[in-house]
């Protein structure tokens, strides 16, 4: 049968709002070695909680041989998944596909790389009715590329997907979208988002889908959307029997949120009311107010709150916190890449840069960590031109200006070979 809108709605509520009351630990699991483990199996069980890329890697080779498609079986995971660069098996194929009910329970998978040969890729490759996956999260340290159908969470959907987002890169493919490549005639694609690029599609690339033939609704992207075919914000390519309703994007000139096909259902938006709370009532259902800048501001799942952000961390600090600036600074989530600028104060030089505690050479200005797959730390310690210093006392009726430094009481300025003082006056 048809996805219908009105039953999706109702069923994604229920469903979700029961998951909110499933108790869990979040726990990262150990990188992936590669290796694929069906010992978890038994064609007679109904339920099975899964907890490492191992376990997950065999339920694409049980579900990809033909061996179960788990219709009208329940996957739980455990904890959030790192597949630590190795190629990823999508879990279904056109001819055995994944017909289960897949609770990513809040969780997220890390760093999972594709063979750019693949004809569908996606964490799950084909999903067919009646399937369902929710409550699962593609992190930016994510590059999902293939030929054909390309998605973070599937390539081609014909299952229910909801309370999902992808912030990985999804690169190539003949439609490739943030969700999933193709939304087909059977799909729905409810209260999702998408925050990773989409590029190099060659004929249909869209923020949510490449291109949809059925239901996407409740969804946002600020995601950029580039490639050489029909290009859309939420949908590449609409097809005659494709809903969309309530739809959102980050408004970019000269873009629409259709690339072939009406847009509306689709509507550009500016950064602030994205941001906003009232858009969280827009939305409607399973959102929240990212207070704590997790996903830069915009609206996160409630589920996020408890396993709000799992990409890797760079601690940036400036040494005693004087001589210059350091951009980011802070404890600063990753993903794939990130570069510090180091800036001297006039009067400073850089002295030291500490990468992982080890001193890489002050030559430089800026620092680029490619490649991320672990935490890391950077720090910049500065020192004076020189040992000269002017004790400056202003008593009342002005100030006194020098090195970009307003003074107004007492202080200490480090002088160079030239420092300028100059004295103002109060009206």
């Amino acid at each position: 049968m048809l996805f219908n809108k009105n039953f999706n709605r109702k069923s994604v509520f229920i469903l979700f709002f029961l998951c909110l009351f499933i108790s869990n630990k979040y726990l990262l699991s150990t990188p992936w070695s590669g290796n694929a483990d069906e010992s978890w199996y038994n064609s007679v069980r109904r339920h099975f909680v899964l907890d490492s890329a191992s376990q997950l890697a065999g339920l694409a080779e049980i579900v990809n041989r033909g061996d179960d498609d788990f219709n009208d079986k329940f996957i739980e995971l455990r904890n959030d998944i790192d597949i630590a660069q190795h190629n990823w098996t999508p879990i279904g194929t056109q001819s055995n596909p994944f017909q289960g009910i897949f609770d990513g329970a809040g969780h997220f998978i890390m760093n999972m790389r594709f063979d750019p040969k693949n004809t569908v890729s996606g964490f799950f490759g084909v999903v067919r009715m009646p399937a369902s996956i929710y409550n699962l999260g593609i992190t930016c340290s994510c590059i999902i590329s293939g030929t054909n159908y390309v998605g973070g969470i599937a390539g081609i959907n014909d299952g229910v997907i909801f309370s999902c987002f992808n912030a990985g890169k999804v690169s190539g493919g003949k439609y490739s979208g943030g969700i999933a490549g193709q939304n087909g005639l059977y799909g729905g694609i409810t209260q999702c988002y998408n925050t990773g690029t989409i590029e190099n599609g060659t004929i249909a690339s869209g923020g949510i889908a490449g291109i949809s033939s059925s239901l996407i609704a409740n969804c946002y992207n600020i995601g950029n959307v580039s490639g050489s075919g029909d290009i859309g914000c939420i949908v590449g390519v609409r097809n005659s029997m494709c809903s969309l309703d309530n739809c959102y994007y980050l408004e970019v000139a000269s873009m629409s949120g259709v690339g072939k096909g009406s847009s509306i259902g689709a509507e550009a938006s500016t950064s602030d009311k994205l941001k906003s709370n009232g858009f969280i009532n827009i939305l409607q259902g399973s959102w929240t107010v990212d207070n704590m800048n997790y996903n830069s501001g915009y609206p996160i799942f409630m589920w996020q709150i408890s396993n709000p952000n799992p990409n890797y961390m760079i601690h940036a600090t400036v040494k005693n916190n004087t001589g210059g600036t350091l951009l980011p600074s802070g404890d600063v989530f990753v993903c794939l890449e990130e570069t510090f600028v180091f800036t001297p104060d006039e009067c400073y030089t850089i002295k030291n840069v500490i990468v992982d505690d080890i001193d890489i050479g002050k030559d430089r200005t800026s620092y680029t960590f490619s490649d991320i797959s672990r935490n890391h730390s950077i720090e910049i310690e500065f020192e004076t031109l020189s040992n000269d210093s002017i004790f400056v006392e202003v008593s009342k009726g002005g100030k006194v200006v020098t090195n970009n430094k307003n003074i107004a009481d007492i202080d200490t300025v480090i002088i160079c070979d030239s420092t300028t003082f100059t004295i103002i006056p109060d009206e």
